[in-house]
């Protein structure tokens, strides 16, 4: 004779909670799983404006920059042409920048240039396949104007503000206590003018 397994007299309601209080106890975990995922991708990188450093322009506005690459635009001054350079529509970069600046995708400004070029009315903006090339060109070239990613300028080129173009990466002002760039008074080597800070 087989032993009697006693089975515990448990309603349907008292299932269904039992089920609810072990759903609740796992939600934390699955809310704190997703955050952990949208914390770990990476942040857009910045995107900045650059020029050649003899250039005295801190600032510009959007609506110039964008007559500039456009060609609309095409002297600083007297006798000092716009340069524009873009960079190869392979880069995610450029896309970014065509839509924040030009507010048109790649394809689209692709084919705006080819209407331009046909009609005679303007060449498209130069090309270069990364920003270390961009860099060089305007390090050499006066009236040059490029973009390339904050975390890539260097002491090559001069990076300029964008008015109306939050998303545009805003150097600080030369010689400020938040520049980057700047050098800290303990960093300071030999012949400086300033004693390096003392460390306790």
């Amino acid at each position: 004779m087989k032993p009697l397994t006693f089975i515990p007299n448990v309603s349907h309601q008292s299932v269904i909670v039992m089920m609810a209080c072990f759903m609740l106890t796992l939600f934390p975990l699955c809310l704190s799983s997703e955050e952990k995922e949208e914390a770990s991708k990476p942040k857009p990188r910045a995107i900045a404006v650059i020029v050649n450093k003899s250039n005295p322009l801190n600032e510009i506005s959007k609506f110039d920059l964008k007559r500039i690459f456009l060609k609309q635009r095409t002297f600083w001054g007297p006798g000092k042409r716009c340069v524009p350079i873009n960079q190869s529509a392979a880069q995610d970069i450029r896309q970014t920048f065509s839509d924040l600046v030009l507010n048109k995708e790649v394809q689209a400004m692709k084919r705006y240039w080819m209407q331009q070029t046909m009609t005679g009315s303007a060449k498209p903006p130069v090309v270069l396949d990364s920003s270390a090339t961009v860099k060089k060109y305007i390090e050499r070239i006066a009236g040059g104007i490029g973009y390339i990613y904050k975390d890539e300028i260097d002491d090559s080129i001069k990076a300029i503000g964008v008015k109306g173009l939050s998303e545009i990466y805003v150097p600080p002002p030369p010689g400020s206590s938040t520049d980057e760039n700047a050098i800290d008074d303990g960093e300071r080597g030999p012949g400086s003018g300033k004693a390096p800070k003392r460390k306790n």
